[in-house]
């Protein structure tokens, strides 16, 4: 009996070393499937079916990217960081991603991740956006102007960015008066958006800015309304 006995441990022994040896097989077989660690497209291969590769081969065989969702990295300068961080305290922070003229929106995200400090060389800092990119708007690599929007201003007074002038006193734009003459109003600016710039001091309601040809005007000088049709890239230094 003890024998017998002592022949079943041997037994369940082997077997069990055997389970070892294949759980061992199985795993080493395991090694040559390749398993992507998440969905995305795969890339055009740099390797043909026959290539001798190494583990430390500087080539890929090939590049797996991941596009939903999809990440953006893109950079604003410095002094706009304060307004970000302040909009994001306050919840999430739309992304919209422009076309490539910067004029028609193509995908909307959000705000993840502000980088840990500024770059000093070039005065700008690197922020990372995230898009459900479920319609492909967005291609990994694509380069895309992108618009935080940190806030809305409504009833914000606002004059045409290309009214606005530099003079040794800072900002200003020049104004019709209820006697259609030119004056020198200082101003101080707001931020811009598609040729708009918020005036936060120094313009009212219904003031009439005068867009153009400012070069020509003088203070005090007499003004003539302009009612003849122009195109907009013509219009006069009049009100």
């Amino acid at each position: 009996m003890d024998q017998l006995t002592a022949k079943v441990g041997v037994d369940r022994a082997l077997i069990e070393a055997d389970q070892a040896n294949i759980r061992t097989a199985q795993t080493n077989l395991s090694y040559t499937t390749i398993t992507a660690p998440f969905s995305g497209r795969i890339g055009i291969r740099n390797l043909d079916p026959g290539n001798i590769v190494k583990a430390n081969d500087t080539v890929f065989i090939a590049t797996l990217t991941q596009r939903h969702p999809i990440a953006l990295i893109f950079t604003l300068p410095e002094f706009q960081l304060s307004a970000v961080r302040e909009a994001q305290r306050a919840g999430d922070v739309p992304v919209i991603a422009m076309d490539q003229e910067g004029k028609e929106p193509i995908a909307k995200g959000k705000l993840q991740v502000i980088d840990n400090q500024v770059d000093q060389a070039t005065g700008t800092i690197r922020l990372k956006a995230v898009f459900d990119n479920q319609d492909d708007a967005l291609w990994p690599g694509q380069y895309a102007p992108v618009q935080v929007q940190v806030g809305i201003r409504k009833k914000a007074v606002t004059v045409p960015t290309a009214a606005l002038q530099r003079g040794p006193n800072g900002l200003f734009v020049w104004v019709a008066t209820p006697d259609m003459r030119a004056a020198m109003a200082p101003v101080e600016a707001g931020p811009t958006y598609e040729g708009l710039t918020v005036a936060k001091k120094g313009i009212n309601e219904g003031d009439q800015v005068i867009i153009s040809n400012q070069y020509r005007l003088q203070p005090n000088v007499r003004l003539e309304l302009n009612t003849q049709p122009v195109a907009a890239n013509e219009v006069a230094g009049r009100t």
